[in-house]
């Protein structure tokens, strides 16, 4: 399996443009896969082309949840590519906001991409093949990200602290090698771990994903206190991670100062081979 990271808040690469925002492009035997598109088209197109990335040879797609920093590319990806499936949850589309400095700035995808015919909306446990499958991300509450009190999400026509109903992480399973991703982890990665390992009935080879350790606007991180017991949570599996986007730089180091090479970071222009 191998992983291109597209889109990420940091790049490795000069000819790369870092956003905050995340996209992923990953080769297993039987796919090619998008997961998540980054903020904006152009970002996502530009990288792909400095990567060597064929973005419209992409037969399987998934939005991780409904926030524009993860769809914003979303439809110059469609336009490119016509023949892609993507799986997102049924409420992906509704409106998202974030409160930050006394008001309320939207931050969702754009609603009238859910009427396109590649959309797939999935259940909270989906098998899609042998390869892939997704669950959504109310599965438990240990070490949910302190800052999600700050996302609001429309429900029956009000705006209401998000549940995060419109979150997935996407189980792959290669031969003998299984990884879990996320976007943002806003189900707490702890939780989506657990979860994922109760669905395969044996432990996860690797993560990746952000973690929601950081908050953009504000800058903050959470307490080294938190963080020090989300190490020792991450540190009873077997499982490597790999973090990014949205833990941020401080929480990163960290996790790394008490797991040592247990976990890595990603950033933009990095390949994985899993």
């Amino acid at each position: 399996m191998k992983i291109t990271v597209l889109v990420e808040n940091n790049t490795i690469n000069p000819n790369c443009e870092s956003k905050h925002g995340l996209s992923l492009y990953i080769q297993t035997i039987n796919h090619c896969i998008l997961f998540d598109f980054g903020p904006d088209g152009s970002t996502l197109l530009k990288n792909a082309d400095v990567l060597g990335v064929d973005l419209s040879n992409v037969d399987t797609a998934f939005l991780s949840h409904g926030h524009m920093d993860h769809g914003g590319g979303m439809n110059t990806f469609l336009k490119l590519n016509a023949n892609s499936k993507i799986y997102t949850r049924p409420d992906a589309f509704s409106a998202h906001t974030i409160k930050a400095f006394g008001k309320d700035y939207p931050v969702g995808v754009e609603l009238a991409l859910k009427k396109s015919p590649q959309i797939l909306l999935t259940k909270s446990t989906q098998v899609i093949d042998k390869e892939l499958q997704v669950f959504s991300s109310s599965c438990g509450n240990i070490l949910k990200p302190m800052f999600n009190n700050t996302l609001y999400a429309e429900k029956n026509g009000l705006m209401v602290e998000d549940d995060f109903s419109h979150e997935q992480s996407l189980i792959i399973t290669e031969g003998e090698t299984t990884v879990l991703v996320g976007g943002c982890a806003h189900g707490g990665v702890i939780n989506l771990l657990n979860k994922a390992e109760e669905l395969l009935g044996r432990s996860v080879d690797f993560v990746v994903s952000g973690f929601h350790l950081y908050d953009p606007p504000t800058k903050n991180t959470e307490p080294e206190s938190r963080i020090d017991e989300l190490a020792t949570e991450l540190s009873k599996h077997s499982t490597s991670y790999f973090t990014c986007h949205c833990t941020g730089e401080t929480a990163f180091n960290r996790l790394h100062s008490l797991m040592g090479e247990q976990i890595s970071t990603l950033s933009t222009g990095k390949v994985i081979e899993l």
